[in-house]
């Protein structure tokens, strides 16, 4: 069985700002893709990627932009989520 990477981007109002969050999502290829995501409301971007090492990489790429923007969802927070851990 066949698996597929994306990298997700979320942006979530918190105290009347948009913030962003980016992370990786496993889908295989027996479950529907929108199934999946349509959980999340507030999606931006579903970033296809050849394998899971690139999707993480993307992912706190686009992290680390949000922070050095001030958009990141997680600024205030002493520990970040570590975008490497793949959602499914």
């Amino acid at each position: 069985m066949k698996n597929f990477y994306y990298t997700i981007g979320r942006e979530v109002e918190e105290y009347g700002e948009k913030k962003q969050v980016y992370f990786a999502l496993k889908c295989s290829e027996n479950e529907n893709l929108f199934s999946k995501i349509k959980r999340y409301h507030d999606i931006i971007i579903c970033q296809p990627t050849e394998t899971r090492k690139k999707a993480c990489e993307l992912a706190d790429f686009w992290n680390e932009c949000a922070k050095n923007n001030g958009n990141y969802l997680y600024q205030n927070e002493r520990v970040y989520p570590s975008a490497s851990y793949v959602y499914s």
